[in-house]
């Protein structure tokens, strides 16, 4: 009778255990106000990687226009020699 008096109680203890468990306010894993500044940094970070890629761009073709201009004067200049 005792056992079975301890397997009652166990199983009794555990429903009650089971149905104040999901009583009151649960916290989440992780803070929604995290999420969301992790969130908008990723967005500010993707931004000025856009950003960074534009202006490499405008430097490399500025460097070619400069470069071609440099060719051009040179080839002047050795016309200008030359005569």
């Amino acid at each position: 009778m005792r056992r079975k008096h301890w397997a009652l109680a166990i199983v009794g203890l555990s429903w009650v255990g089971l149905a104040t468990a999901g009583c009151g306010e649960r916290k989440p894993l992780i803070d929604p106000n995290t999420v969301s500044r992790v969130e908008s940094a990723a967005s500010r970070a993707e931004s000025a990687a856009s950003q960074a890629e534009a202006a490499a761009k405008r430097a490399a073709d500025a460097a070619a226009k400069a470069e071609a201009a440099a060719e051009k004067a040179a080839a002047g200049f050795k016309h200008k020699l030359r005569k």
